[in-house]
């Protein structure tokens, strides 16, 4: 008797009626000073959606005279330098600064609630307005970071199996030195009392019926990179071999201050320098954006979003992902006529296991 061959959208149709959510809380893990790690081994069972952490912090800033430092959309974020999911599998689901892991959950259906609120009754992502003194002031700040393994909440597509012998997920949290976290941060001194990280994570029983077990062979990776650039005309390579759901860039000035969108004249992606199928300058990109999240972007935060359509925020189909498999040369390239400065770059790709880079 013939075996019956399920495809992926049909096993993912019966994942969805044999299958159970879980939500779990992992031990905390503190520290009191700066510049060190926080690493977190995710137990060995079901199959992995998210893992989402609750950073809570107590900070003491000192000046001689300030008051109040200045702070932007992203202040909060810089306490950690790096976080890492890295699978023994030899592939990394997640490599982004503190700060890109803001700028990614702000491409999120109800992006607003990783909006910084100044009451915690508002939101759950609690930063007040930071406060000095010659004596030095203690402030709260408490936050949530989501680092989904998924495409979206619909279709399992990333889901990664935690229920082996021989697969292991680590979290890594590099914490930043306490100074990172001001901008402009002359005379001011920044001090960790303590910073309390608490992951938990969504998870998926695993189906009795094997023709319900999910396709776990196409991969999510979300990576950061920062680089430099001049005024007027720039040009980034983009890793080839992939297929692009998302690229978010964050533009900031030699000063450390987000740039406005007449600073970006023109942003275009080109396939293999010929075809140039994005060309849109910085503030018809933040309208653009505004008619996908419902919600205006922080200032030098823009989204190139493949994995979505308005109103339906990355529940989109693959018509417009952009496979580079073939491709020889993507690049982003953008006229910055007025400043030079720094660009984070934040990619959300898909690849098959044994080909993830």
């Amino acid at each position: 008797m013939a075996t019956t061959q399920y495809t992926a959208a049909q096993k993912a149709a019966l994942f969805a009626t044999a299958t159970r959510q879980n939500l779990h809380t992992l031990p905390s893990q503190t520290v009191t000073s700066d510049a060190c790690t926080m690493q977190f081994t995710i137990p060995k069972v079901r199959l992995l959606q998210r893992l989402l952490l609750h950073v809570k912090a107590s900070v003491k800033i000192t000046h001689a005279s300030g008051t109040a430092p200045t702070t932007d959309n992203f202040t909060h974020a810089r306490l950690l330098r790096r976080i890492s999911v890295d699978h023994n599998n030899s592939f990394i689901p997640f490599q982004i600064s503190g700060v890109q892991s803001a700028m990614y959950g702000l491409t999120r259906f109800a992006n607003n609630i990783y909006a910084p609120q100044s009451s915690n009754a508002q939101g759950f992502t609690y930063v007040p307005n930071l406060v000095a003194s010659a004596d030095g002031t203690n402030n709260s700040v408490e936050y949530c970071i989501d680092l989904p393994m998924t495409v979206n909440d619909r279709d399992p597509v990333g889901l990664i199996l935690l229920q082996n012998e021989t697969s292991t997920v680590t979290l890594t949290i590099d914490i930043a030195t306490a100074n990172e976290m001001l901008k402009n941060a002359a005379g001011y001194t920044v001090a960790i009392n303590s910073l309390t990280i608490t992951p938990f994570m969504e998870t998926y029983s695993i189906p009795a019926q094997s023709e319900a077990f999910p396709d776990i062979s196409v991969l999510k990776l979300v990576s950061g990179r920062r680089e430099t650039f001049i005024q007027n005309a720039n040009e980034f390579q983009l890793v080839t071999g992939q297929m692009y759901r998302k690229l978010i860039l964050y533009f900031e000035d030699s000063n450390g201050a987000a740039i406005a969108d007449t600073d970006l004249e023109k942003i275009e992606l080109k396939f293999n320098m010929a075809d140039t199928n994005y060309s849109i300058t910085g503030k018809e990109l933040r309208l653009w954006n505004q008619m996908h999240y419902y919600n205006d972007l922080p200032k030098g935060m823009y989204v190139f979003d493949f994995g979505s359509y308005p109103g339906m925020t990355n529940l989109a189909g693959t018509k417009d992902i952009i496979d580079t498999e073939k491709l020889t040369n993507f690049v982003l390239w953008f006229n910055a006529p007025n400043s030079g400065g720094t660009v984070d770059i934040v990619s959300e790709r898909l690849d098959r296991i044994g080909t993830a880079s």
